[in-house]
């Protein structure tokens, strides 16, 4: 297929208003009970939330809605997340602000699986401005992925835990746990260390789907999943980012975030038992500026690594 027809190819502008219900009620999905996202008339947008916008106000590969994105024929495609990456301009939004959002087709291309078959990877790009001034506020990098075949079997590590099922009122509070420090005196290999959350529920996917207005059948219909030629519902892996994300902001605050970008290397399933974690990588002179790098894993006890991360931050 001849892809360079389509880069360059755009939709309308749309208004992505920060609504703070919404805002409020997406950081509880992730767990992130931090007062900057919930206290007052206008707390910090969690960092993940733009990841909403083509699906509630807007459109995107997979939801083209009458934009010109209907010629990549996207829309009944088995698509899954590949990577997503999140460049923050200035200052954060906060609940209450508008802004206006375009999305065009950064980049297509091919190569083979690591399990074979063909995979074919599209690369949207969409700037966040502040709707009353123009200024940037949010660069998003989405990668999608079209696999030629899917996953046939569950791991065996998560089959004995499959009945997982999050009780009535639960609060998943660990991440409040990790010790918010600033910036100085950070050094390469600092850790708060790892977070176990409990074994992955249909409640976790459900609640993300929710809230994100993204509703793919199979993160929580094992009828459809199976249809898709899974064996069973599958977990969002932007709830598996938003975690991570979690663990950066709880750790060292929201404003000094400046990147954070994503990569999905497998399915997560039920029962799936993840621990997430992050170090500093690197600190480095950037134009003048000190930046201080992450690097983040999402895990299953054998070590497998189901979604990694990085993040660049630096003082406000």
């Amino acid at each position: 297929m001849a892809y360079d027809k389509f880069i360059g190819l755009s939709g309308p502008d749309f208004e992505f208003p920060v609504e703070l219900g919404k805002q409020r009620e997406f950081a509880a999905a992730l767990h992130a009970f931090q007062p900057e996202f919930h206290e007052g008339r206008h707390p910090y947008m969690f960092p993940t939330l733009p990841i909403i916008a083509g699906y509630i106000w807007g459109y995107m590969l997979e939801e083209p809605r009458g934009s010109a994105l209907e010629a990549l024929d996207m829309a009944d495609a088995m698509s899954l997340d590949g990577e997503q990456e999140f460049i923050f301009h200035g200052p954060k939004p906060r609940a209450g602000d508008v802004l206006a959002a375009r999305t065009w087709v950064d980049d297509i291309w091919e190569k083979q699986g690591r399990r074979g078959g063909k995979l074919t990877f599209y690369r949207m790009k969409c700037v966040f401005r502040d709707a009353s001034t123009t200024e940037p506020k949010v660069t998003l990098l989405s990668t999608s992925v079209v696999p030629e075949d899917v996953p046939e079997d569950t791991p065996q590590e998560t089959k004995a835990t499959s009945t997982a099922f999050m009780g009535y009122r639960e609060t998943r509070d660990e991440f409040m746990t990790i010790e918010r420090t600033g910036l100085s005196g950070l050094k390469p290999g600092d850790t708060p260390g790892p977070i176990t959350m409990p074994p992955h529920t249909l409640t976790d996917c459900v609640r993300y789907q929710i809230t994100t207005g993204s509703y793919g059948a199979g993160h929580h219909d094992s009828l459809a999943a199976r249809a898709e030629g899974f064996p069973t519902w599958f977990g969002v892996g932007m709830y598996h980012a938003g975690l991570l994300c979690n663990y950066v902001v709880s750790w060292l605050g929201v404003e000094p975030l400046r990147r954070f970008k994503v990569r999905f290397l497998d399915v997560t399933w039920p029962g799936d038992v993840l621990s997430y974690s992050g170090a500093v990588s690197g600190i480095e002179d950037r134009d003048g500026e000190e930046v201080t790098s992450l690097e983040l894993l999402a895990e299953r006890p054998s070590g497998a690594v189901v979604t990694k991360a990085w993040a660049d931050l630096a003082a406000p």
